[in-house]
């Protein structure tokens, strides 16, 4: 999922709870399918720490707040495929459509997720410092809001970005995303409907796309 440039005002930030949601329980959709051409190889398999980058994302899911873990692959890559099995209950589904773009990665995730989950949580695979305790504000902050139709997303400097939750009344709008577009199309169609979690620190949702941003999270890690 792309980040989006598109700014909010604070005001929207976040909006008012709304009743207590506590039967809502969104599957994890973790994108770990891209080609990683900036980086030169599979970034989510690079170490941070003496884990993988796709370790460190998928660990920090609050396994109890979720229905279920699905980590997208791109097919063929068993070495991603196997890191991501290595972090216990993971559903592994490979995307044989990744040249394709991000669409099709995240459509592979959202046709994968159980029939009863009430949404999914999108993540990306190379943001190693999102933690169980942002994932747990954003996940709670969906169950208080989801009811309503609202979007949950993260809010870092004014922009949104992922990690995102998206009711499953969204999903025929994830599924008709093409090409390289972002779930961020989705979000900001629905803006009005877009309740946003701010993080303590940008660092939170800093990205590894090159081997200096690869460096700089080993320095801060």
């Amino acid at each position: 999922m792309t980040r989006s440039t598109k700014k909010y005002p604070a005001s929207r930030t976040p909006k008012a709870e709304r009743g207590s949601g506590d039967d809502l329980r969104p599957s994890a959709v973790v994108l770990a399918a891209g080609s990683s051409t900036r980086f030169g190889d599979d970034k989510v398999l690079a170490r941070i720490g003496g884990r993988t980058i796709l370790a460190m994302v998928v660990s920090s899911i609050p396994r109890k707040l979720v229905r279920e873990v699905v980590v997208v692959v791109r097919s063929g890559r068993d070495a991603v495929a196997t890191a991501g099995m290595a972090q216990g209950e993971v559903r592994i589904v490979a995307n044989k459509r990744h040249q394709t773009g991000l669409a099709s990665s995240i459509a592979a995730g959202i046709t994968a997720v159980d029939s009863d989950s009430s949404g999914a949580l999108i993540m990306l695979a190379d943001q190693p410092f999102v933690t169980t305790r942002f994932l747990t504000r954003l996940i709670s902050a969906y169950r208080r809001n989801g009811k309503d139709g609202n979007l949950v997303a993260t809010a870092s400097a004014g922009l949104v970005t992922p990690p995102a939750i998206f009711p499953r009344a969204y999903f025929g709008e994830l599924l008709a995303l093409s090409g390289d577009q972002g779930a961020k199309t989705v979000l900001e169609a629905h803006s009005d409907s877009l309740v946003l979690v701010s993080v303590p620190s940008k660092r939170l949702v800093a990205d590894v796309d090159t081997m200096e941003d690869l460096d700089e999270a080993r320095r801060l890690f």
